[in-house]
């Protein structure tokens, strides 16, 4: 009895050894190909395509970042492929990085599109040329037309958030919504730039609302205000005059050339 017992438990390790190993062999089959993986997808190994979800729609003009994996058949990472990978772009104007190496079967790579429309990205081996180039899911390339910011409340105080800030993207066409990317604020007064917080925002879904403070006081044209909030793209930019002037948060109002509140 204890004699079949223990061929039993071995013939138990065995078949787990197995599933084991064949596990093993499909994580780490052959390399056959590139795949190429936009902002919104996902890979999903051993799917017909190989990934899920769908293209985010990039600005024109603004980075974004895409992932390279070296796949075996069933769309697999093969960990142990080192290549160097170009990256290319239909878009002839698109802003393309330098060849970099996979590691462990992957690498990230900034790309940014300069032109408007549906463009592909490619990623080539230039190591094996058995292997076909990757070509990623067609991406929409949309014209960042204005960054508008809400109208800003009177009698703004120094370092006090105004929650009317709202810097909107208008992107060409009925697209805003779609339009993502980092925007930089600025607070421009007659004596120069203040310092903000936040100093970027992020948008989501074509806009952003919150809090901004502003930090340099400006009272030199009291009546009508003499403070810009400028929110800028890769040096598009619009302006938006604060109602009134930026006021100190206590104290007598001094030269506003001299101090910042922080």
């Amino acid at each position: 009895m204890r004699r079949a017992s223990g061929y039993r438990l071995v013939a138990a390790l065995a078949a787990t050894l197995a599933a084991t190993l064949c596990a093993s062999a499909a994580i780490a089959g052959p390399y056959t190909r590139l795949q190429v993986l936009l902002p919104g997808e996902t890979a999903a190994p051993g799917t017909t395509s190989g990934k899920t979800g769908s293209p985010q729609a990039q600005t024109v003009g603004i980075p974004f970042t895409i992932t390279v994996r070296a796949c075996d058949s069933q769309w697999n990472t093969v960990t142990t492929v080192t290549n160097a990978v170009q990256i290319l772009s239909s878009d002839a104007s698109a802003t393309l990085p330098s060849p970099g190496q996979l590691t462990s079967g992957t690498r990230l790579f900034t790309v940014t599109l300069n032109g408007a429309g549906s463009f592909t990205i490619f990623a080539h081996d230039q190591a094996d040329n058995t292997i076909p180039d990757g070509a990623s899911s067609p991406v929409s390339s949309i014209v960042l037309q204005t960054l508008d910011v809400s109208s800003i409340g009177k009698h703004q105080t120094v370092g006090a958030p105004d929650p009317g800030d709202n810097p909107r993207a208008e992107p060409d066409g009925p697209a805003r919504e779609r339009v993502r990317g980092v925007v930089r604020l600025h607070e421009m007064t007659s004596f120069g730039e203040g310092r903000t917080s936040p100093v970027t925002i992020t948008l989501s879904g074509g806009t952003w609302t919150g809090g901004v403070s502003v930090y340099r006081a400006d009272e030199s044209f009291i009546s009508r205000g003499n403070v810009f909030l400028q929110a800028e793209v890769e040096g598009l930019a619009v302006q938006e005059r604060l109602q009134q002037p930026v006021h100190r948060p206590s104290g007598p109002v001094q030269p506003a050339a001299h101090h910042r509140a922080g």
